[in-house]
């Protein structure tokens, strides 16, 4: 059976929504380990958070309320 051509442009819709929420997930995680910029960024922005506030902050995922 062959695959109609909006199949296909699903299945490779699926793929790089899946492709785009592995980086994004993986992200936050390499820069902390590397340059920081994410932290820095934060840090700039909310300068009375702590050094943990800003970690915390870092690999939060940005969907999850920050009560």
């Amino acid at each position: 059976m062959t695959k109609t051509r909006h199949e296909r442009w699903a299945i490779g819709a699926i793929y790089a929504g899946l492709g785009l929420t592995s980086i994004a997930t993986i992200v936050p995680y390499v820069d902390r380990a590397t340059t920081r910029l994410l932290a820095d960024h934060i840090r700039a922005g909310y300068p009375t958070y702590t050094q943990a506030r800003i970690d915390s902050a870092v690999t939060t995922p940005g969907w999850l309320p920050a009560w």
